[in-house]
């Protein structure tokens, strides 16, 4: 994914680190978050890490001091009625440009942006599938095994009466 950098190359290790007990796994999409989730992320009494997307690095704006962002919550980053987009980290900006994009032909997508991998905000994505019965999840890793697969299975055993249709893709 991304521009394949470093030791992991095209690897998305925050799904295989969201897998050990008693540790936080954060993905920040936006610089808000990146920056404010390692004020809170030093702040925290546990163990926390935070896999940051190489496009995060060019990203400029300005930022409210002192800044501590919520490591424990997903973010709605768009409202919608029709489909519950969610995504993480790097996908974000994608997500929400797709959103744009359906939004011209009539579909009004919410985004969730998970931001927080371990513990999973499962509360926020399973309000909006709800509310739009619709769900698609975005993601950076590999098919079986993924996030994205890891929600999904959480809406199908939680809300699958609540779904219309249900996609995944990589």
């Amino acid at each position: 994914a991304g521009r394949q950098l470093a030791a992991q190359h095209s690897h998305s290790l925050e799904g295989w680190y969201a897998h050990i007990p008693g540790i936080k796994v954060l993905a920040p999409g936006t610089h808000e978050d990146a920056r404010g989730m390692l004020a809170s992320a030093l702040a925290d009494p546990n163990p926390v890490l935070i896999f940051e997307h190489a496009q995060l690095y060019n990203l400029e704006g300005e930022l409210p001091e002192p800044f501590m962002t919520d490591i424990a919550h997903a973010a709605l980053r768009r409202e919608g009625r029709d489909l519950t987009l969610v995504t993480y980290g790097g996908c974000l900006p994608r997500a929400l440009a797709a959103a744009q994009t359906l939004a011209q032909d009539g579909i009004d997508a919410e985004v969730i942006d998970l931001r927080v991998l371990r513990p999973l905000d499962m509360a926020t994505v399973l309000a909006s599938v709800r509310k739009t019965h619709r769900a698609l999840v975005a993601d950076e890793g590999w098919r079986a095994c993924s996030l994205a697969a890891e929600v999904l299975a959480r809406i199908g055993y939680e809300d699958m009466d609540q779904l219309s249709g249900v996609l995944h893709t990589t």
